[in-house]
């Protein structure tokens, strides 16, 4: 029983170190997005592959690691932006969120927050609208 017990936590403590070691990000990310006909790109430099927090949410959520955000609307550079980059895409990485940043939007344009929905930031609060209706 004792030989069984130890070859399962060996097993998972194997199991936890690849876990923690499989998705290690490189060190420069970047993401692109197009708003109103101009294409921005957001180049996140990551701080440190290994050093990372993990928001508690339920479920848990993804490994967010601390970065530099540069934007650029074309070959110009409109902000730089202390943030966090996670893999899949969270609020805080978002490259509509962070232009808009950069940007100093108030309200975001049309369909920014999904399918007839806008940003919009006040302060620190940010909430989606629905998008006015286009007038004839």
């Amino acid at each position: 029983m004792k030989t069984k017990l130890t070859i399962a936590v060996g097993l998972a403590a194997v199991g936890i170190i690849e876990w923690l070691g499989a998705d290690q990000p490189l060190p420069k990310q970047e993401r692109t997005i197009e708003v109103s006909n101009i294409i921005y790109t957001v180049s996140y430099h990551l701080k440190s592959t290994n050093a990372y927090s993990v928001p508690l949410t339920n479920p848990l959520g993804q490994p967010h690691y601390d970065c530099t955000a540069t934007i650029h609307a074309g070959t110009n550079r409109i902000g730089v932006i202390e943030t966090q980059w996670t893999k899949d895409g969270c609020f805080e990485d978002s490259p509509m969120l962070l232009v808009g940043r950069a940007l100093d939007w108030k309200r975001y344009p049309n369909n920014s927050a999904g399918t007839n929905l806008h940003w919009v930031v006040k302060g620190p609060a940010m909430w989606a609208e629905p998008d006015e209706p286009k007038r004839p």
